[in-house]
């Protein structure tokens, strides 16, 4: 089969899209059927001489082919096939496309001639214009000076018949440079429809989508079109006809022929109508045209894509990373309250339970309490005795008397401080921390710890920092945290090797000057290494009557300082627990 395009390849043709007709062709078409093209370039040679000279070239060049169909690219090479047929031969049948119903009309088609032919109608266009541009009272039309000026005179008296208020203004048969100039200057109730110019009256030669490119930048109106492939050149849109659809269609019409050898005189013409509405979405902002004027079914083409269109894989992928990452905080920050609870809850339960083991050390510590307080009362009673004698005498020692009653005072006060002293010791109370004097605290945990020292003959003694008077700490924790500590070492040390006195040493120094270090050292007989790393367990001890608690929680009270208690020894070289506090700065 032979391919006779009106076109000469070098742009775009007036009707049909020809790759997609060779496409199609080879689709359906088996691969035994030979395709041969070839472009008349009818529309820049229409004379007849070169005709001629086109035929004789093509009769030369296919001397020994003879086809079984003629397939003809618009209505130029329709022309040109039915006028020479003799040369192919009468009985090869010939198959149109890209040609109008209209021009189809016009013919006396002979037998053996069928295709496909284009349903157009510049009534429906000029009415879809006026719906989109409203008020628009003249329409001109643009179109080639000779092919289509018969059908548009035709179309325009048939149009104003039936539309006394619209004025059709044809132009054609005119320069290109004088329709340049002529829309450049239309009023604004005019709209334009442009169905494509490839020669003008002077006889140039155009390719009709580049040309409507030029002629949009003239115009002062928008341009509608009646072929798809000019959507993209600027024009606005409008009632577009697709001949990529009608492909397809001739395809089958050219299989049954070559194929199924079926006679084209018994194959009816189709008529395609693949009109349909499409606008340039960039033309209509420029308008300023609103798209609820539009048909229902229109397609909007070259629209800018919306945020989701143009981001939509990172939109899904940050919203998925938000939703992962703000559930995951949500179980983080959930986790966090439920360990500050447990931690709350463990705090309050070591705090309860640290009560408890002040209780249990009040009652370990009983002798030597009840030794302390012995001491100012029996002083308190043989001073009364004594000023009871004074009083009796005659006359009364009243002067005498008076210096016994300040000793009975002195005594009096000196028990106070020391029942003053365990209340403080053994009070209940709520983590606070406060500036806490070392001296002070260590008087009132030596006062309480004195008599139970000396009763193991233990000595406790203090070294003291230089420059350092306070800590930041919970008072009462504290001094639970240094009772434990000197307790147990007392214990520790009361196992000294002899002779050696066992002693115990309380001490703090100056880290950097903004923390203090606290420190207990005895001299008993050490910690073996392997119990090293158990013994701040609870419930571990290495005494037969002990708790295990004591180390635990001195341990604890340290943490809740944020802080860390420590260990170092060595076995028969005694031990030394030591934790770091910030100072108390003086203010």
């Amino acid at each position: 089969m032979l391919v006779l395009d009106q076109g000469d390849y070098s742009g775009n043709g007036q009707v049909t899209d020809l790759a997609a007709l060779r496409a199609a062709i080879t689709e359906i078409l088996p691969q035994s059927v030979e395709v041969y093209s070839e472009g008349l370039d009818l529309q820049r040679f229409p004379a007849v001489e070169h005709q001629m000279r086109t035929m004789r070239w093509l009769r030369e060049k296919y001397r020994d082919k003879v086809f079984d169909a003629i397939v003809t690219v618009g209505p130029e090479s329709l022309d040109f096939a039915i006028r020479y047929r003799r040369e192919f031969g009468l009985a090869t049948p010939i198959v149109f496309s890209g040609t109008e119903k209209y021009y189809i009309g016009r013919l006396a088609l002979p037998p053996g001639v069928t295709g496909v032919a284009m349903v157009s109608s510049i009534s429906d266009a000029i009415e879809l214009a006026r719906k989109v541009i409203p008020g628009a009272s003249e329409v001109v039309i643009l179109g080639d000076a000779e092919s289509q000026s018969d059908y548009l005179l035709d179309i325009s008296r048939e149009f104003i018949e039936a539309n006394v208020n619209q004025q059709i203004n044809v132009m054609t048969g005119m320069p290109v440079s004088a329709v340049r100039e002529a829309i450049s200057h239309l009023g604004d109730d005019v709209v334009i429809i442009y169905l494509g110019i490839t020669n003008d009256s002077t006889g140039q030669y155009f390719l009709p989508d580049r040309l409507l490119a030029e002629l949009v930048t003239s115009a002062n109106q928008p341009v509608f079109v009646t072929r798809r492939k000019f959507m993209g050149s600027g024009a606005i849109g409008g009632l577009v006809a697709d001949s990529v659809d009608g492909a397809r269609e001739l395809a089958h019409i050219v299989r049954r022929v070559v194929v199924d050898r079926e006679d084209a005189s018994a194959i009816p013409v189709m008529y395609l109508d693949t009109r349909r509405p499409a606008f340039d979405m960039r033309v209509l902002e420029r308008y300023r045209v609103d798209p609820e004027r539009l048909p229902a079914a229109s397609e909007i083409l070259y629209q800018e894509p919306g945020l989701w269109e143009r981001y939509a894989y990172q939109i899904v992928l940050v919203t998925a990373v938000v939703i992962v990452q703000t559930c995951l905080i949500f179980v983080l920050i959930s986790e966090y309250r439920r360990r500050r609870r447990a931690e709350m809850k463990f705090r309050r339960s070591m705090f309860d339970l640290a009560h408890l083991n002040r209780t249990a050390a009040l009652g370990a510590l009983s002798a030597s309490i009840s030794h302390e307080l012995n001491q100012p009362l029996a002083a308190i009673m043989s001073n009364a005795e004594s000023m009871q004698v004074m009083l009796q005498a005659n006359p009364p020692a009243i002067e005498e008397a008076s210096d016994v009653l300040a000793d009975v005072l002195k005594e009096n006060q000196r028990a106070s401080d020391i029942i003053r002293s365990m209340r403080a010791l053994f009070r209940k109370g709520e983590f606070a921390p406060v500036a806490c004097g070392l001296d002070q605290i260590l008087q009132e945990v030596i006062r309480v710890l004195s008599w139970h020292a000396r009763s193991k003959d233990v000595s406790i003694s203090v070294e003291a920092g230089e420059g350092v008077s306070a800590v930041v700490a919970d008072r009462v924790q504290l001094q639970q945290l240094v009772l434990n500590l000197l307790m147990n070492g007392i214990e520790a040390a009361q196992q000294a090797s002899p002779p050696a006195r066992g002693e115990v040493v309380f001490g703090y120094r100056s880290v950097d000057g903004n923390s203090v270090e606290l420190y207990v050292r005895d001299n008993g007989p050490g910690i073996r290494r392997e119990l090293l790393g158990r013994i701040f367990d609870a419930h571990f001890t290495t005494k037969d009557s002990g708790m295990g608690m004591g180390l635990a929680i001195c341990r604890a009270i340290a943490e809740a300082h944020g802080s860390r208690l420590d260990v170092q020894s060595a076995a028969g070289r005694g031990a030394r627990f030591c934790l770091i506090l910030p100072a108390a700065l003086p203010t």
